[in-house]
């Protein structure tokens, strides 16, 4: 029996690998993003699926902030209660970085965020991207540093850090 050198058996592993991914790989990644699960709503799965995207273009949206260091991209208009400054809003949320790297995910622990808008106890690029939004609404914030956490270092977030984030508009009262 022969035996295989290097090069052959790199070339047995990306066949392999290449089988896998051809064969299984929706699979796998639903298991990766979580988006597989029978029990999250179909806003949810939105939520997942565009997580770490960054641009206007690869969220075929338009970005509807006025405010410079805040990107708001609307994926999915709600209807009823509008969110703004004062109201208790509860929400759904995926916390990525540019490169997609996800940092914290509110779908993760199955317990949405519930705070008041405009009173300071979240980051100003919350307050300002989630005024305005109804409940059922799915939205896309690109979040600079100084909207976010700034030069401090927060658990794993880098200082200086622009962040992304999937919110889910649950509640609005």
């Amino acid at each position: 029996m022969k035996t295989l050198e290097k090069r052959e058996w790199i070339g047995v592993a990306v066949a392999v690998l290449a089988a896998t991914i051809l064969f299984f790989g929706h699979t796998i990644w639903g298991y990766i993003t979580g988006s597989n699960r029978a029990e999250m709503s179909p806003a949810s799965q939105e939520i997942l699926s565009t997580a770490g995207t960054t641009t206007a273009m690869e969220l075929s949206a338009t970005n509807i902030s006025a405010v410079k260091g805040v990107e708001i991209y609307d994926l999915r208009v709600g209807t009823g209660t509008e969110a703004v400054a004062g109201k208790k809003v509860t929400a759904h949320y995926v916390g990525t970085f540019p490169n997609g790297t996800k940092f914290d995910s509110s779908l993760d622990r199955g317990t949405p965020y519930t705070f008041t808008l405009g009173s300071g106890t979240v980051i100003k690029g919350w307050d300002i991207g989630i005024t305005g939004m109804r409940p059922g609404g799915v939205r896309a914030l690109v979040i600079s540093p100084e909207y976010g956490y700034g030069k401090a270092m927060i658990g794993e977030i880098p200082a200086n850090s622009t962040l992304v984030f999937q919110v889910q508009l649950i509640d609005v009262q």
